[in-house]
């Protein structure tokens, strides 16, 4: 739609609601008001950012030609709403708490997260993580469930000491299996039993059966 520019010295009322026309980058916006086009800047007040269609509320400062536009009292699509500055932005509760909900889906997106916190809660349903690197520090872990199952192309742990405890049944299925004891390797059991299917070797300074 082409409606006539009008230019910047024109007076205008104080406050004037037009339509968004286009937006023509760096925060400033052609408006059409009354048939005419009026070039004019989004106040830093207005954080959602206005489109094309959309009915908005301009206004002219201390009698200078230049317009400010307001806020956005009407939006022409029932598209994603979106609130953008022009810098950083720092959303900040001086005593009390700052909650984000979403009747769908919260999306987070960003080159770099950091979350910083005394203490922190997470409790869903179902969970599914994936990254080229998982890397963490903490003093205890403690991980309580149901079933534990992992899958990976390499598992290497390196511990001053390790002890864990099986009540019931304990398999090991490998190509090869060594265990290498630098001080004292004992192997004990009620019912011991060590079999092979071609060679069975014990080899030692002294070797003692009995």
């Amino acid at each position: 739609m082409s409606v006539p520019f009008e230019p910047q010295g024109a007076a205008l009322p104080a406050n004037l609601s037009a339509r968004v026309v286009a937006a023509r980058g760096d925060d400033l916006f052609l408006v059409e008001l009354e048939g005419r086009a009026h070039e004019c800047r989004r106040a830093a007040s207005c954080l959602l950012l206005p489109e094309p269609g959309d009915r908005v509320l301009i206004a002219a400062v201390d009698s200078t030609p230049e317009l400010y536009l307001l806020a956005v009292i009407e939006r022409a699509s029932a598209g994603p709403a979106r609130l953008q500055v022009d810098g950083d932005l720092l959303l900040a509760s001086g005593r009390g708490s700052v909650r984000l909900r979403a009747a769908q889906s919260l999306d987070l997106a960003s080159e770099r997260l950091a979350l910083r916190a005394a203490s922190a809660e997470l409790a869903v349903e179902r969970l599914n993580c994936s990254g080229a690197l998982w890397q963490g520090t903490l003093g205890t872990v403690r991980l309580v469930g149901r079933v534990c199952e992992t899958m990976v192309d390499r598992l290497m742990q390196v511990a001053r000491v390790s002890f864990r405890r099986v009540e019931q049944l304990e398999q090991v299925r490998a190509a090869q299996l060594d265990y290498e004891g630098s001080v004292r390797l004992r192997l004990r059991g009620r019912h011991t039993a060590i079999t092979a299917r071609d060679v069975l070797k014990a080899k030692g300074r002294q070797v003692h059966i009995g």
